[in-house]
């Protein structure tokens, strides 16, 4: 039977998750401290403005921009859970290749603290224009950490942990000797097969006047990719890759299963497939 989650990551990746949050979260408390609280860029209705308005957009991207570098950018504090999940793969010590993904990573974090400066400095430029207050001026600033920083960085810590753990599969199965990997799809559950009954679609039979579901006669396409699936299915005596075993499978991972099998060169890079793959490598049964 399937696992839900082959990688077996599930805990690690809730730690990462926690920690991105936790980071986040001080990072909006400073920055709200020095928007709000201290008044840093002169926003207050009730006073006179002290910095230009053109000084205090400039001041306010520089200041975030050393904010969140200090919260976040120092890629040290991620590579903990890079390496566990590389090793949980590998089964054994770190390799050459664990350098590679943390740098991965540490660049993926550069990029989304960079999209967060440039959003949040728009929208504290619009607040400006707007004369808006230090707590309205947060608010739009808070959507931005929120929406776009902690979000693109969860999605950052799930792939690397995936990423590593099955860059740690294939070097252990590289150094086993294995050559060729394959991906299988998990059949559809049961429950699922029956709600997409229920949601087809019913026209009136014209002979009998009573209701019967709507039978799409399938494409050429669709009868080739079935017919292909099973002959993989037939071939293949050892699987090398599982998907989640659950309705959250998406067609990207189907598709990639339908072109297996892969040599070792070419498996690399294949997972994460998309954000919240959970696919993983396994050994031959």
């Amino acid at each position: 039977m399937l696992k839900r989650d082959p990688t077996g990551t599930g805990k690690l990746r809730q730690q990462f998750a926690s920690a991105v949050r936790q980071r986040w979260r001080l990072a909006e408390v400073q920055v709200r401290h020095g928007v709000v609280e201290q008044d840093m860029f002169g926003l207050r209705r009730d006073l006179p403005r002290t910095v230009p308005p053109g000084s205090a957009a400039i001041s306010f991207s520089s200041w975030v921009r050393a904010v969140l570098s200090q919260a976040l950018g120092d890629g040290r504090w991620a590579r903990s859970y890079i390496q566990r999940a590389y090793e949980m793969g590998a089964r054994g010590p770190s390799s050459r290749s664990l350098e590679l993904l943390v740098a991965s990573h540490s660049s993926e974090t550069t990029g989304v603290l960079e999209a967060v400066v440039q959003r949040a400095a728009r929208a504290f430029n619009s607040s400006l224009v707007r004369r808006r207050s230090p707590s309205q001026a947060m608010a739009e600033v808070s959507g931005v950490l929120r929406k776009v920083g902690l979000l693109r960085s969860l999605l950052g810590a799930h792939v690397a942990v995936v990423s590593a753990h099955a860059s740690g599969t294939l070097d252990r199965m590289e150094q086993a000797g294995v050559r060729r990997v394959a991906v299988v799809p998990e059949h559809v559950p049961r429950r699922l097969a029956t709600d997409a009954a229920r949601r087809t679609p019913q026209v009136r039979d014209p002979r009998s006047g009573q209701f019967r579901p709507y039978q799409e006669r399938p494409s050429e396409t669709q009868v080739s990719r079935a017919f292909r699936r099973e002959r993989r299915l037939a071939e293949l005596h050892q699987v090398s890759v599982l998907t989640a075993g659950d309705d959250r499978v998406c067609s990207i991972c189907e598709d990639i299963a339908e072109e297996g099998p892969y040599d070792i060169d070419q498996a690399r890079g294949l997972i994460p497939a998309h954000p919240n793959c959970r696919c993983a490598f396994v050994e031959a049964a």
